[in-house]
């Protein structure tokens, strides 16, 4: 019987992205990594952004070229995006740890931080059998100085500065 998170097989598969930092008023681009210990053919997922986090663009790495995948995105909720990352032939990824998507997020000008929420990671198996991906939750930063000159409390005839 397979549990949370696991194959048949009793290995592990991840996708994740790494905790990053971004200043306000500008845009990063960010691997969306696929630690997989078995072979998937296709792959699911759903991104919730912090407010002030916004997804401008993904597309598919080079990796996933490789292996002539597809990425179908889209945004399923206010802040709330939907993936589908397929083959159109009966191709697998191999067991490795590899960038499957670039993404590209644009924070606003009061963005102060947050997190990736990753959920309903889901794979499938060159037989079509349905798998659990253990998703990651990435923390968004904001660098300390980028911060300076940002209220930190919004009273009526009153700003208060961070020094």
């Amino acid at each position: 019987m397979c549990s949370l998170a696991l194959t048949c097989q009793g290995q592990v598969n991840r996708m994740y992205i790494e905790d990053f930092e971004i200043e306000p008023d500008s845009t990063v681009t960010v691997p969306l990594m696929l630690a997989n210990e078995s072979e998937s053919r296709g792959l699911q997922y759903s991104l919730e952004l912090p407010e002030g986090l916004e997804l401008e663009e993904y597309e598919l790495s080079r990796h996933s070229k490789r292996y002539g995948m597809h990425l179908t995105c889209r945004k399923v909720g206010e802040r709330t995006y939907g993936a589908f990352v397929y083959p159109m032939e009966l191709i697998c990824y191999p067991p490795a740890t590899s960038p499957i998507v670039m993404l590209t997020f644009t924070a606003g000008h009061d963005f102060k931080g947050g997190q990736i929420l990753m959920r309903n990671g889901r794979g499938s198996t060159m037989d079509n059998q349905t798998f659990v991906i253990d998703c990651g939750t990435a923390t968004v930063t904001v660098p300390a100085a980028a911060l300076v000159g940002i209220p930190t409390d919004q009273k009526v005839g009153e700003d208060q500065f961070f020094h």
